[in-house]
This record gives C-alpha cells, sequence and structure tokens, in this order.
C-alpha cells in the first residue's frame, strides 16, 4: 500500500470518528452514564420523577412519571428518558384496613423506586424499591411490611384485580403518599425476607 492510500485511509477513518454518535471510528458511544443523565435532564426539565396528575376528581386518577436514569437499565431509553403510567384507586376503608389506596403502574422498568411521605403528627419520609408485576404494601419500608400482602385484597377493585401479574400494585393508608419514582435495576430491590423455619 502506498503512501497517498494509508493518508487517504487515515483521514477516512477520522471524518467517520467524527461522524459517529459518541466520536469513535467503531460507532460506539463514549458517553458515560452521568452524561446522559446530564443531556436527559438539560433536555427534558419536566422528567423529575414527580408524578403529574393527568386526570382530575376521577376514580381512578391517573398519573404519569418521567425521569432521567443511565441507560442499560432496561425501560430506559437511549437518551436517558424512562415513563411510567399508574392508576390511583380510592378503596372502600371498611373493607379494605389498612389500605385505603391502591396504585396500579405499567412501566417497562424492571423495579420502581417508591419514595413515599407519611403525614401524621409527624412527617416520615421513606423508601422502598420493588419489583415490577408484584403485589406489595407502601405501608413501611421494612421488608417484611413490604412483602406482607401474598395476594391482592379480595375487597380491591375489579381493575385492580385483573391486573394482577402484570402490573405493580402497592397497597397503602390514606395518609401515605408516593412523592417521586424511580426506574431501577432488579440489584436495587428491597430483598424480601427469608420465610421462617427455613
Amino acid at each position: 500500500m502506498d503512501a497517498t492510500r494509508i493518508v487517504f485511509l487515515i483521514l477516512s477513518l477520522g471524518a467517520l470518528a467524527a461522524c459517529s454518535p459518541g466520536g469513535s471510528a467503531s460507532g460506539v458511544s463514549t458517553r458515560s452514564g452521568a452524561d446522559v443523565v446530564a443531556d436527559c435532564r438539560k433536555n427534558h426539565p419536566d422528567a423529575d420523577g414527580k408524578p403529574v396528575k393527568q386526570e382530575d376528581g376521577a376514580n381512578p386518577q391517573i398519573f404519569v412519571v418521567k425521569g432521567c436514569g443511565a441507560p442499560g437499565v432496561s425501560g430506559v431509553a437511549g437518551d436517558g428518558l424512562w415513563e411510567a403510567r399508574f392508576s390511583s384507586y380510592g378503596v372502600d376503608a371498611d373493607y379494605m384496613s389498612p389500605y385505603y389506596v391502591v396504585e396500579s403502574f405499567i412501566t417497562d422498568c424492571p423495579a420502581l423506586g417508591l419514595d413515599f411521605e407519611f403525614s401524621h403528627m409527624n412527617t416520615i419520609d421513606y423508601r422502598i424499591v420493588v419489583p415490577d408485576a408484584s403485589v406489595v404494601s407502601g405501608n413501611s419500608d421494612r421488608p417484611e411490611d413490604v412483602y406482607s400482602l401474598s395476594s391482592v385484597p379480595a375487597a380491591a377493585p375489579q381493575e385492580v384485580k385483573a391486573a394482577a401479574g402484570s402490573d405493580l400494585l402497592v397497597f397503602h393508608g390514606s395518609k401515605t403518599s408516593i412523592q417521586k419514582v424511580s426506574c431501577e435495576d432488579l440489584t436495587a430491590v428491597t430483598p424480601r425476607p427469608t420465610p421462617t423455619g427455613q
């Protein structure tokens, strides 16, 4: 190969690298997860993980949550954006105590981090991370309480019963509210307690 062809080949590879999304000749992105998240937050300032009500006064109330995360987690797009939707049902307190609210989440994320606020006498904030398509209690951050529901209560709304096994169902009290949501990998999930006697 003569010198002219070698110079042309080097220039061609340089042009390819300049045109590639990550700035490398292989076309593989060299941007860090932190850079993707920073750009996502800049491009989507409303993607802050806070639920935004879509329908007011209805039962269920419909919410959309958008956030930014590092690509690589299922459900997070290449630009870092992820989304979850949930329906929030008020339930019959006479039959469902201590659960007065249930949220049914639809998401492509393998797990969701849920930040709760409990407002009674003193305000308490806590967080749980739970897998998609499970039934959990949001009344506490203790694993034995989070996973205390083994199935959907019989008095739950019919739409909630129909979503069991496909949606994440979160039951909690009337003074507990979801403040923020995050898209998480299964490695971040609040571990289930080991059954006694095993």
